[in-house]
């Protein structure tokens, strides 16, 4: 059997977005708080996740790059059928934070508003 990997969505740590756009526990509606790195990481993972969604719902595409490291880039459609005026395309930086996220922390202790790209 083969290694795959499946990323948790924000249910499986208990945090959603509020109306506000803030993250917050489902039960209690509290703000973020950090407690140790393995959950911090896990909910980073899930909130990567939630964006990517977020991302493909605004109508950008995943496309993936198969010439070097397996690794993608989000573009406008156009790009991908080759008749763009304009183009967007969103790629991941070094380190944990990823295409279409700006911050993070900022994400976690304030806001996807605040937080993404």
């Amino acid at each position: 059997m083969g290694n795959s990997y499946t990323a948790p969505n924000l249910d499986e740590p208990g945090y959603h977005f509020n109306g506000e756009l803030k993250l917050v526990k489902n039960v209690t509606g509290e703000h973020f708080k950090f407690t140790n790195q393995r959950d911090y990481e896990v909910l980073g993972e899930a909130v990567t996740e939630d964006i990517y969604n977020r991302l493909e719902e605004i109508g950008l595409r995943k496309m993936k790059i198969t010439e070097s490291k397996p690794s993608f880039f989000f573009a406008n459609p156009e790009v991908i059928q080759k008749d763009a005026n304009k183009i967007l395309v969103l790629i991941h930086g070094n380190g944990a934070v990823r295409a279409g996220q700006w911050s993070r922390k900022l994400i976690l202790h304030n806001s996807l508003e605040e937080g993404r790209s």
